[in-house]
This record gives C-alpha cells, structure tokens and sequence, in this order.
C-alpha cells in the first residue's frame, strides 16, 4: 500500500515538472516577443506596456495608463507594419490594449473631532463684535455663531 503512494506522489511531482517546463517555456516566449514588442517603440512608452499575449494573430498589450493606450491605439498601424516584418509577428492581424487596473490607496479615516468648549465670556464678545461692526450679514453671522455656541454647550 505505501508503494502505492509512493507511486502516486512521483507520478504527480513528475506531471508538475511537465507543466512547470512548459510553463517556464511560455514564460520565456512570452519575455522574448515583449523585448522585441518594446524595441519598436518611441522610448518614451517603452516603460508604460507589456505584452500581455499572443495567440492566433492577436497581440494584447497592457498599458499602465489611459494616455499610453491612446498613444498606442495613435501609432497602430506603423507599429503593425514594422512588427510583421518579424518572424515571430509575421501573422500579427490585430492588437488589443488593456489598461492595468490602478492600485487605489485607502484613504486614512479623519479623525474624530474632539469636543470643544466656548466659554460664555467668548459668546459674549461674539455678540459685542457683532454689535459693533457695521456689515449687517458679518453682524448675523457673528450672532448666529455665537447661539450655536450656547447650544453646543448645553448638549
């Protein structure tokens, strides 16, 4: 029965290694066909895409932002034309761009406000400065401040 097992686990570890060879295979594909991608770029987009695959003569291409894609969806057809002169693009029909999605950093919660107290001296110099100046709206502004005040206290 234990030779079973042991059977089992080195068939299982050896279908891994078949799908990790080709896995790393794809991988490798993949890096070459994004190197020479890149080098038909204008450098300055160079930095934003990768290719994301290749199949069936669709190449998808993913942008790090929305600008890029436009510049890419901009030089299309130049771009198709020089990389069909490669073998490895030679039956490239169409390219897709997608944008990344972008990491959106949580906002730190405000902090709660702590009461606060207004002494009734400094309502009542609210009201005196609003009796004293000449703006009516400053006036009623100063006042109504002052009222919400007194009832901040009382809650």
């Amino acid at each position: 029965m234990g030779r079973k097992n042991n059977t089992k686990s080195v068939q299982d570890l050896i279908s891994r290694a078949r799908n990790l060879r080709h896995l790393a295979s794809e991988s490798r594909q993949l890096d070459s066909l994004n190197r020479l991608f890149l080098s038909r770029l204008p450098s300055m987009l160079s930095n934003f895409c990768q290719v994301l695959s290749y199949h069936n003569g669709k190449l998808v291409i993913e942008t790090q932002s929305n600008a890029a894609a436009s510049q890419l969806r901009f030089i299309t057809p130049n771009l198709v034309q020089q990389l069909k002169k490669t073998k490895e693009f030679a039956a490239l029909q169409n390219l897709e761009f997608k944008v990344a999605p972008t990491k959106v950093a949580r906002k730190p919660q405000a902090p709660i406000p702590k009461p606060f107290h207004v002494s009734s001296h400094n309502r009542q110099l609210l009201e005196q400065t609003a009796d004293s100046v000449t703006s009516v709206e400053l006036a009623d502004s100063l006042r109504k401040l002052a009222k919400t005040l007194g009832k901040q206290r009382k809650n």
